[in-house]
């Protein structure tokens, strides 16, 4: 299994400058930030100056954006827009303005210039609507609302169907240029096929439209709900067993001890091929978490026995194509809800307190710490191979997931796999807590590559489940669009566990940043129909 990690941890610092103008903070402190950034992604300056843009980079006024072939982005403006790329995307950043609510010079004008595009808009968008536009090359784009998509037609959009095809999800857009104006509302489908033609609205959409994005009460249930759920009672026996295998090892694992000259943790490198899951949310609410394994050369994991409970990460640095990632544990810290099961998996979570993280050599505070599962036993590219069929693996064991606020969130996760076909082809997610009700599915409208499913082979090399669904009651309201992704590896030579972790996150209409993350092991069982 290739390294990889899913998601950027990002913490950007916001300081309030007094004497200097709205402009010249923009000029330095950035327009806004990646949060996810995945693949070849880069971005090109007003000078012409063009760099990597990966995940806590800063995105400036004038900045040309190029997201390549499968890859993807995801940024948080200064105002709280969303806005996710897609793969075979150029977008520009033509101008940026905010200060406050307050700020009566507020504006943001950006343009599509190739591929698609998924907008939550923040401030500017609520407050400004005549100052937010959005230009393509067949109209420019004004919003009445807060969430849309729009993609430029190359081939993808159906037969004869040319310029720009769009949605909204919630609220209203006016599209218009030399042809004409004309307003879209809330789950209307629309076409403007050229400058001169007048915008119109579809009711056949093409694929790269389609997603299955859900604000529902999340009340579902998937399956029989086989398993513990989210969580449990954090009441595993610490203990930790493998199972035998001609392609798999564990090791024996020291107590954890403390250098001399170190406040931390050490203990010895995990076996080749281990996999360690992590998650956790930045002080800025991005859910966030990633997947790291030890065969390729470019991490490390160290483990140790801590209060007699076995292959407990203490320490591990990851270099990737996303930079670099690391965490220590400190002296004394002992994990909670630890637990374990049959396979020689075991989890735990280590406190905010406990660990110094860091992203791209940057200290980032992680709310609530970090849940981690642990496994020294992962299905092999060999083992997978041979397997056939289709099955459900739902939610049954590991730390709880969380909120922004540590309050823990409880329900069912599932995802459906194919191994015949070597795909995920249906990820459901429905967890209530805080008062809130969340819901999720896989964001199929990201993967028009793919067909809509995400193919084992890209997980394996480092690919991620896009996700998107809504919150609602509580602080979330009627209505709020979470938008993240997760990534899985399977456990066992008939891959019958699946570990992985789930991060998203959302603004409410009151500006209320809002997140859930958390990692676990799912079951394998029948195939099931989420109800």
């Amino acid at each position: 299994m290739k390294n990889c990690i899913s998601k950027t941890l990002t913490m950007v610092a916001l300081v309030a400058l007094s004497q200097v103008s709205v402009s010249a903070y923009a000029a330095t402190a950035g327009v806004g930030k990646a949060i996810i950034s995945i693949g070849k992604v880069t971005s090109k300056n007003k000078d012409g100056v063009e760099n990597k843009l990966k995940r806590r980079g800063k995105v400036f006024e004038g900045d040309t954006i190029t997201v390549g072939k499968k890859s993807r982005l995801q940024l948080r403006f200064i105002d709280n827009q969303l806005v996710v790329l897609k793969a075979n995307t150029v977008f520009r950043i033509d101008e940026y303005k905010f200060k406050d609510k307050k700020d009566q010079n507020k504006s943001a004008s950006l343009s599509l210039l190739k591929g698609g595009m998924r907008s939550v808009t923040g401030l500017i968008g609520k407050s400004a609507r005549d100052k937010y536009k959005v230009k393509t090359p067949v109209a420019t784009m004004g919003v009445r609302g807060t969430h849309y998509v729009i993609q430029i037609c190359s081939g993808d959009c159906g037969a004869g169907v040319q310029g720009i095809v769009g949605t909204v999800l919630q609220g209203a857009i006016v599209m218009s240029n030399d042809a004409g104006t004309q307003e879209f509302g809330t789950d209307q489908f629309f076409n403007v096929p050229s400058n001169n033609e007048t915008p119109k609205t579809i009711t056949n959409p093409p694929r790269v439209l389609i997603s299955r994005a859900t604000t529902s009460s999340g009340d579902s249930e998937g399956g029989d709900g086989t398993g513990d759920g989210i969580g449990g009672d954090g009441t595993g026996d610490g203990t930790t067993t493998t199972f035998s295998s001609t392609e798999q090892t564990t090791v024996t694992t020291t107590t954890g001890t403390v250098s001399p000259t170190s406040p931390f943790l050490t203990g010895t490198p995990a076996p080749a091929g281990a996999i360690l899951v992590i998650a956790g949310q930045s002080d800025e609410i991005d859910g966030a978490g990633g997947i790291i394994g030890t065969e390729g050369g470019n991490a490390l994991i160290d483990l140790a026995t801590i209060n007699g409970v076995g292959n407990q990460p203490v320490s591990s640095i990851l270099i990737d194509q996303f930079g670099t990632a690391e965490f220590q544990v400190r002296a004394g810290a002992v994990a909670t809800e630890q637990g374990g099961d049959m396979l020689g998996i075991n989890w735990g979570r280590w406190a905010t307190e406990d660990i110094l993280f860091k992203d791209n050599g940057v200290e980032t505070t992680l709310l609530n710490g970090f849940a981690f599962v642990y496994s020294p036993n992962p299905t092999t590219p060999a083992q997978l191979a041979g397997l056939t069929g289709a099955h459900s693996y739902v939610l049954s064991g590991g730390p709880s997931f969380r909120d922004e606020s540590g309050v823990a969130v409880s329900g069912v996760i599932q995802l459906d796999v194919d191994f015949m076909s070597g795909d995920i082809f249906s990820v459901f997610g429905s967890l209530s807590g805080n008062g809130r009700d969340y819901s999720f599915n896989l964001d199929s409208s990201l993967l028009v590559d793919t067909m809509g499913v995400v193919p084992l082979s890209d997980l394996q090399s480092g690919g991620f489940i896009p996700l998107i669904g809504g919150c609602m009651n509580g602080d979330c309201g009627m209505s709020t669009l979470i938008l993240g992704d997760g990534s899985a590896a399977f456990v066992g030579p008939n891959a019958e566990r699946l570990i992985g972790y789930f991060g998203l996150n959302g603004t409410t209409q009151m500006g209320q940043n809002i997140g859930i993350s958390g990692a676990g092991v799912f079951n394998q069982g029948p195939l099931m129909s989420p109800m």
